[in-house]
């Protein structure tokens, strides 16, 4: 509690603005800078007070699930699924059912990223992040 109170005392409302501009431009940042990008949204969403910012549900989730959903970079992916377990370890509930713009949910996304890091032909590596995943999104269905 401490320390996301100190992060949004010093955080200026300024930089929050230009982050949200900033999410619309993950697209055209290349893999290793997507990486990084999903690695410093973690902390945003990690350190946050719930329930999570309509910036944070709104934009940046279906962002970056996106992100995660269209890349084969397998630090992209790492980073992309520690991302997911962040958002389902501090808002399951309002992530799985969050409805973007599309129409579809957050459990819908989650479930194409597990696939994607089940996925046989990306990398063998993210199959215990997959893991994990699924097991935080069964513990907030119960």
């Amino acid at each position: 509690m401490v320390c996301s109170s100190f992060f949004f005392f010093f955080f200026p409302f300024n930089l929050i603005v230009q982050f949200n501009q900033a999410i619309s431009f993950l697209f055209f940042l290349s893999e290793g800078s997507r990486a990084v990008a999903l690695d410093v949204l973690k902390v945003l969403v990690q350190y946050s007070p719930t329930p999570l910012s309509n910036t944070l549900v709104e934009t940046a989730f279906p962002t970056a699930c996106h992100c995660i959903l269209n890349s084969e970079d397998h630090a992209t992916l790492q980073s992309g699924g520690e991302l997911i377990r962040t958002y389902l370890s501090v808002a399951a509930q309002q992530i799985i059912t969050h409805r973007d713009n599309e129409g579809q949910t957050g459990l819908q996304y989650i479930l194409q990223i597990i696939a994607q890091l089940l996925n046989p032909q990306v990398t063998l590596l993210s199959y215990p992040l997959a893991y994990l995943i699924y097991r935080k999104m069964r513990v907030a269905r119960n």
